[in-house]
């Protein structure tokens, strides 16, 4: 009965005039707020949250578990460490401090991270990652993907988890502004939304997302919030308890203290977390440019440092 008041006070914040919407969030807000904290687990095997979804859903009778996998360095990675979330991090870390002789800035890095992964196969995780999503779908639990991706890289997504078995429910999530129509919604929609699902949109301005096919691409944005947007779509009466895995500890944190309107279960998953040495910094960085100079010779791409004349 909780769930169900709580989606329909969703609704009614998004239908009824601002004035009326304003109490109703403030109810939603506290009815979300009543539910127990996300319990937080570490793991470095994948088994470990599947058998926890299905022990939830051999306790829930009726009600379905929901999944929520990240993708890069959770579910697949990248064959060599050029173009890894370690790769990318340390980027990051290079431009912040102003020591970067690769990267102009943050936005070159996400160019270059994005036509990688376009061009790039990528490998599991396990070795028995399918079976264990496979497992999910067979007892007829859920599956979203969740990633840091932006929603231009939706394509080359889908072409490397479809090759590795991995297939998500496209379960029907739309209420609000989120539907599973391949539409990417921009920041002010994220803001709405957020407003009206009783949650402060504290980091705005925020940038497009797109959800489709059971993939979520939030390029970059605060999981947490996402989460909750993702829970605001779906029917929650449908489950009792959410499972979410993901290897970055910044984003497990974020999900870990944001308030949801039912039980979260938040695994960090560690084993693809190790940083570059220093051996790999530097044959990371002579394979970029070696790529770089290649496309460059004969392209005018995103990743050159000249423009068309």
């Amino acid at each position: 009965m909780r769930n169900l008041r709580f989606r329909n006070w969703l609704k009614l914040a998004v239908c009824l005039p601002s004035f009326v919407g304003l109490s109703l969030i403030a109810s939603a807000t506290a009815t979300a707020q009543s539910q127990p904290s996300n319990q937080v687990m570490q793991t470095d095997d994948l088994a470990e949250p599947v058998e926890k979804a299905h022990e939830l859903r051999a306790e829930s009778d009726t009600r379905n578990i929901l999944l929520v996998f990240d993708i890069d360095n959770t579910l697949l990675t990248m064959p060599t460490r050029l173009g890894s979330d370690a790769w990318f991090n340390h980027n990051a870390t290079e431009i912040e401090q102003g020591n970067s002789s690769d990267f102009r800035s943050f936005e070159a890095l996400v160019e270059a991270q994005n036509l990688l992964f376009a061009a790039s196969r990528m490998r599991p995780t396990q070795n028995n990652t399918a079976a264990l999503l496979q497992s999910v779908r067979d007892a007829e639990m859920d599956v979203y993907l969740m990633s840091a991706r932006g929603p231009e890289l939706f394509n080359a997504t889908v072409r490397e988890t479809e090759r590795h078995g991995i297939d998500p429910s496209p379960i029907r999530a739309c209420a609000l502004f989120i539907c599973n129509q391949g539409v990417q919604y921009d920041g002010s929609d994220v803001s709405r939304a957020l407003l009206a699902i009783g949650y402060t949109p504290r980091h705005a301005p925020y940038r497009p997302i797109s959800i489709r096919d059971g993939v979520m691409l939030l390029a970059g944005q605060h999981k947490g919030e996402m989460l909750a947007l993702l829970l605001a779509g779906v029917d929650m009466d449908d489950y009792a308890a959410v499972i979410f895995v993901d290897d970055n500890a910044e984003n497990v944190r974020k999900v870990a203290e944001t308030m949801y309107p039912l039980p979260v279960f938040v695994y960090h998953y560690t084993r693809w977390n190790g940083p570059l040495t220093t051996a790999e910094i530097a044959q990371t960085g002579q394979e970029y440019r070696t790529l770089q100079n290649v496309i460059c010779s004969a392209l005018v791409a995103t990743i050159c440092s000249t423009d068309p004349q």
